[in-house]
């Protein structure tokens, strides 16, 4: 048995027992859930390049990214036979949208119909990425508009219909808007994805200190630090640069854009210096003249300032590589590996996990509302599924940490994050060391220390209800590998 299996068990024992249709329907609606694909929400300010991330995620010109009244909805993208939309008015019916494509992007077309008629727009096109995910993409959030701001909260809340179960939060810059953004979305407006399942990205990262060449490298030690501020570590799990816009390019280079960055490559060291000092020498008739001057900049708006000067300093020192190399390399850059690995490894691994839990707190207000009807073997199978699962033990562990219910000094308060499976629950990633490194004997060390914590009369009791949770992690992670 598998813990979605029970807990679909534990709902459909506790249906009959509902004293209200309402009630019913809400197990129900938590049972139908636990099958559903994980569903992601992309939210971020306006122009904080939700679309082009959302293109380069799942490699595809499908999200509108222009200023259309479409981008002022939650769109829906969904894996399926072909491409096309719908729109979800709010008196609940559905009528088709326009939806076409071609080299520069997406543009649904939703006809003469008022935008505050529609609740969400959904995509369908064939996609690997999105068979087991669902990416809903935001409307770009205005620091005055507290109408758009809402509605992106319903829809991440589950107002209307299914919640998210994981936020990607954009930012460009951390400052005073980005922390009342924050502020806004997990406290006024109700908003409660769990920590764990959210990740902060510090969008554009190649425009950092104008575009130069270290500026995907500044923004890495950018984003390590904003990780290690109080007010992200309470809302997200981590924080990454992404190059949204050349990773989109990388993924769409056609032969004619890798021939011409092969020719300015084969300029000279010195020319290609002098001209890769700003985007207006980089452009300049009388600069890299082997390549016209509206071919170059078209390669700059493709793939950005930094993108096209690594592109063709990599070439440079690779000059027999392919367009299907370049196209790697450009991605690698880029910074979308480490996001696609978040979402479609570390948060989709654990989706049966999070709907089980969501599925018990369901259960639990109901019962707590009497709106479930006290009962000796729904109590019996309820303790039965929450001794033996272990997973929903860590998580619950997580959240309470990081929501500040359990206080803890600040070395234990990561270490117990990390070894508990919030960034990731392989081995190496619980215990923070190289994937092919030893395991034993670093779990044996932390063994000593938790079981030390967990039973010291000098703990503070949230220390030991913590270190037993880590304590059980731990010995199940020793049975793995003796």
């Amino acid at each position: 048995m598998t813990l979605r299996s029970d807990v679909d068990g534990l709902l459909a024992l506790a249906e009959p027992l509902a004293t209200t249709p309402d009630a019913a329907e809400q197990l129900a609606d938590a049972r139908s859930r636990l099958t559903d694909p994980l569903r992601v929400a992309l939210v971020g300010r306006v122009k904080a390049g939700k679309s082009t991330l959302l293109n380069a995620l799942v490699g595809d010109l499908v999200a509108a990214t222009d200023a259309a009244e479409c981008t002022l909805i939650p769109t829906e993208y969904h894996d399926g036979v072909t491409y096309r939309a719908w729109k979800v008015y709010r008196d609940g019916h559905v009528d088709h949208a326009v939806f076409r494509r071609d080299e520069r992007g997406a543009r649904i077309d939703i006809g003469d119909t008022p935008v505050e008629a529609i609740e969400r727009l959904l995509v369908e096109f064939p996609s690997p990425q999105l068979r087991d995910l669902t990416i809903i993409d935001t409307p770009g959030l205005g620091s005055a508009n507290r109408q758009v701001s809402q509605r992106t909260a319903d829809l991440i809340a589950g107002a209307d219909v299914a919640p998210a179960d994981a936020v990607v939060y954009l930012l460009r810059n951390w400052h005073a808007m980005d922390r009342e953004f924050l502020a806004c979305f997990n406290d006024s407006l109700g908003v409660d994805v769990p920590a764990f399942n959210a990740v902060a990205v510090l969008s554009r990262a190649d425009e950092i200190a104008g575009g130069g060449p270290e500026a995907l490298a500044q923004a890495r030690t950018l984003a390590a630090r904003w990780a290690a501020s109080d007010v992200l570590a309470s809302v997200v799990s981590d924080v990454l640069p992404v190059a949204g816009l050349l990773a989109q390019s990388a993924l769409g280079l056609s032969q004619s854009e890798y021939q011409a960055l092969m020719t300015l490559a084969a300029c000279s060291p010195v020319e290609r210096a002098a001209a890769f000092v700003s985007v207006a020498r980089t452009c300049a008739p009388d600069r890299l003249m082997a390549l016209p001057a509206p071919t170059r900049r078209a390669l700059v708006e493709k793939f950005g300032f930094h993108g096209l000067r690594h592109a063709v300093e990599w070439i440079g020192r690779n000059p027999f590589v392919t367009a299907r190399d370049l196209a790697a390399e450009l991605i690698r850059e880029s910074g979308l590996e480490s996001l696609r690995s978040v979402l479609f490894d570390r948060f989709a691994e654990r989706v049966d996990v999070l709907r089980s839990m969501q599925a018990l707190d369901v259960l639990d207000t109901l019962r707590r509302t009497r709106l479930v009807t006290d009962d000796d073997d729904l109590d019996a199978e309820l303790e039965r599924v929450e001794v033996n699962a272990h997973e929903l033990a860590e998580l619950r562990a997580i959240e309470d940490i990081v929501s500040g219910q359990y206080q803890l000094p600040k070395d234990l308060h990561l270490a117990a994050r990390r070894l508990l499976g919030e960034r990731g629950t392989s081995p190496a990633q619980r215990l923070g060391v190289p994937r092919e490194a030893d395991v034993t004997t670093v779990i044996a060390e932390e063994l000593t220390q938790w079981r030390s914590i967990a039973t010291s009369a000098l703990s503070l009791p949230d220390e030991q209800r913590v270190a037993r949770v880590v304590v059980r992690t731990l010995g199940r992670l020793r049975s793995l590998h003796r």
